[in-house]
């Protein structure tokens, strides 16, 4: 998660960053180390959210903004942002790459020229179908191998390859 924050907050030229997904934490601490100017996370799940609150509360120096929906519903905000830290959850890996591809191309419809969506790859390649995705509704796409280790990723498949692929798509 540091690694993909960086990587997202060295690609855009200001650092108005939308958060997709909150989950444990992990991804809006490591944005908020790269003093980002604004910082929108939404988050769905309402135990999630109410972790999300109470995160907020010890950043009061932050430009944080809570939105408790899913992206679906608030994909104006993508129009607001340099960059999109793109990070849900689901059940099988099936699901998460296909929610994955339908932000990518919902996303493309929004963001202004130079913003970029940061995501990892939960598969260990990038088959044609979704390269064409990426390379239809995206200027540049950067990929970055970055290693993991059992235990610190939600996808214990993937863990035992040791990486996961950082994808950054700029608009």
């Amino acid at each position: 998660m540091y690694r993909m924050a960086e990587i997202l907050c060295a690609t855009v030229k200001r650092t108005r960053i939308l958060e997709v997904g909150f989950g444990m934490g992990i991804s809006a601490n490591a944005l908020q180390r790269q003093k980002i100017e604004r910082h929108t996370i939404i988050e769905p799940h309402p135990d999630m959210f109410g972790r999300l609150t109470q995160w907020r509360a010890e950043c009061p120096d932050a430009d944080i903004r809570p939105v408790q929906d899913y992206w679906q519903n608030q994909t104006s905000l993508l129009a607001e942002v340099d960059g999109v830290f793109f990070d849900t959850y689901a059940m099988d890996v099936t699901t998460l790459v296909d929610e994955n591809v339908s932000f990518l191309v919902a996303a493309a419809s929004h963001l202004k020229p130079g913003a970029a969506v940061a995501m990892f790859w939960v598969l260990p390649t990038i088959d044609e179908v979704q390269q064409e995705v990426l390379y239809k509704h995206y200027q540049r796409i950067v990929v970055e191998k970055v290693p993991v280790t059992p235990g610190t990723t939600g996808v214990q498949a993937l863990a035992r390859l040791g990486f996961l692929l950082a994808i950054i798509a700029i608009k």
